[in-house]
Parts: C-alpha cells; structure tokens; sequence
C-alpha cells in the first residue's frame, strides 16, 4: 500500500509517560522522533532502517546509535532486530493510523498484507500479539513459511467487498446468475429520447457540413444536451438550419481572420439567445403573417431609449416574451421608463 508523505506527532510523545523518560536522553529522544517521521517510516510502526542510515540522517555515529537504540528497548518504545534491520515502533499504528481498525475500513485488507509480507517474521508475530485484537487480524499469526495473501485479503484489496470474508467464515451465498445465452440473446435497451434528440441535431449539422463531420465530443456534450433541454429540440435545430443556410451568418461560416467557428461556439447559452433570436426575426421578416401566427410586441431598448418592435407568439404580451426569451435588463425591458413612473 502507499506511503503517507508525512506523519503525525502528538503531545503524547513529549508529555507520555515514555516522553518524559526521553527528556533525560535527547540523543534518544532525537532518534525517536526520527523514526516516527524519518523518510523510511511506515505508519504500521513496523520498517526496516538501516542503522547506519538512521545515524546519518540524525547526525549520530554507528555507535551513539545502537546505544540510544538500546535504551529506548529498555523504554519498551520499540523491538530492534540487529540481524535483519527492521525494527516496530510499538505505539506508532495506534497514532498513525487508528487505535482500532474494522475489516470494513478500506485499509484493513492492506495493512495486514503488508505486516504479514514483513521479512523479518518474529517481528511480525510481535505485532500480530499486540494488534491483532484491536485491527481484528483476518487470519492466524504468521509462521516461517513463505507468506501468501489469502484470497479474502487479495478481494478486500481490489475492493470487491461481496465476496469478502471475515474471521475467515465461508463465503456468503450469491444467487445463481442467468444462461450467457439468455444474456446475450436479451434485447439491449434503446436509446433515450435526449439521446435521440442529440443525435439528431448533430446529424443535422453533419448533413450541412459533410466535408467535416463532428463526432460527439465531451467538451461540447453536454452543452448542446443543456441547450436541447432548456429551448427544445426544434429550436436547436432552427438556429443550425440559419447557422449553414442564412447570408447574416457568414461570418461564423467563414471569418475573416480566423478558422471557421464550431458547434461548440453555437452550444454557448449567450451565443445561441442571439443565433436564435436572428433566426427568428428572418423567419418573420420572410413571412410575417404567415397563418396568422405572430403578432409584434413593443419592447425598451434601455441603451438607445427608444421602442423597438419584435415578433412573438399569438397571445403573448411583451412581459411573456421578455421572460420566455430570457432579455438581459440591462438591455431590453417591457415597460419604458414613463410606463414604470406610472
């Protein structure tokens, strides 16, 4: 499992029953804060760390070292095996980690692979003794043999908590699944209607734009599924219609300056309220009265001060179409400055 990148030092070590033993030993005291926090630290309390790396990063010789080593064992503030290097800071996955760790508790699997994978197997049947109560130890202590993570640990691991065992009980029963051939012959679910819907106004834009087909692309996604949502499907396909086929579109078709615009710039609500509202008023203008059904409402224009006439829908009043398409305030109104005096 991964290393923390840092540790944590409670009041305890300096104030503790062994802290205020240590005030005695600074050489002792220095190397104990180093082993909690040094680089080679794991929050289990149980690592191996080279003496001689231990007296260089604390500024010791080999020998002040050992000695300090051998007083704090003396301190019972940790087990030192001199043969193999590794050493188990007693305390340490108390504080590092949590006074009791659960077999819910995603680090339960990886921590007792990682005690019982210790190299050093007296060390490791010491930790078994004094956590295997508190972190609830899923399988017997460690022998000499070669260590195998148990299949319950390996699942823990990868997450697949349904087939977990604890205290090592036989596996919950599952319910038998289907035939793969009535899986495979059961009819796949078709697609939703936005999914119909998107799909069909990027079909539409594909058939105006052969030479350069869009594909759907996360980054315009779900934009264009917001604006098919909020306006409606035929809305969107309107303002595509004008995109490809109105002259006063031509410069999003071909700029100037610039490579030609795409369909993400059209998904942007700000830019598809103006693209709509221009396919609209060429719509009208074309065919005003078309079978009778637009009629012209008066709207403030609050930067130039003055009326301006738009088309809207049999029976809406200009407050309704002031809200349905969403005008900003700060540009048109329904009411003039005299109407809101009055």
């Amino acid at each position: 499992m991964a290393k923390k990148r840092y540790r944590q030092v409670y009041e305890e070590f300096w104030t503790g029953t062994t802290g205020v033993h240590l005030r005695k030993d600074p050489l002792a005291q220095r190397l104990a804060l180093y082993l909690i926090t040094g680089p080679l630290a794991h929050m289990t309390g149980l690592f191996m760390i080279p003496l001689s790396t231990a007296a260089r990063h604390v500024g010791l010789s080999r020998k002040e070292a050992r000695e300090a080593i051998d007083r704090l064992e003396r301190l019972d503030f940790l087990v030192w095996s001199e043969e193999t290097e590794w050493v188990w800071v007693k305390s340490m996955g108390k504080f590092q980690v949590a006074p009791r760790v659960v077999p819910s508790d995603n680090r339960h699997a990886g921590l007792w692979e990682y005690v019982m994978g210790c190299e050093d197997k007296e060390l490791s049947s010491a930790f078994y003794s004094g956590y295997c109560d508190a972190w609830q130890a899923p399988y017997q202590a460690p022998s000499g043999a070669p260590y195998q993570a148990p299949p319950q640990a390996r699942e823990q691991r990868t997450g697949n908590r349904e087939q977990r065992t604890e205290n090592n009980a036989p596996p919950r029963e599952t319910s038998p699944s289907a035939p793969a051939s009535l899986i495979a012959d059961a009819p796949k679910p078709g697609p939703t209607k936005r999914e119909r819907e998107f799909q069909q106004v990027l079909d539409a834009w594909n058939q105006h734009n052969p030479g350069r087909p869009v594909a759907p692309a996360r980054y315009f996604s779900s934009k264009l599924k917001a604006r098919i949502k909020d306006e409606g499907v035929e809305k969107v396909l309107k303002v595509v219609k004008w995109w490809w086929t109105s002259p006063s579109a031509e410069y999003l078709r071909n700029p100037r300056d610039r490579k030609p615009y795409k369909l993400d710039t059209l998904c942007v609500p700000a830019n598809f309220s103006k693209y709509l509202n221009m396919a609209l008023d060429e719509e009208h203008a074309a065919n005003p009265k078309a079978n009778g059904k637009s009629h012209t409402v008066r709207i403030w224009d609050v930067r130039r001060e003055r009326w301006i006439s738009m088309h809207a829908p049999p029976g809406m009043t200009a407050e309704e179409f002031v809200r349905v398409r969403k005008c900003d305030p700060s540009k048109h109104r329904a009411h003039g400055p005299e109407e809101v005096r009055a």
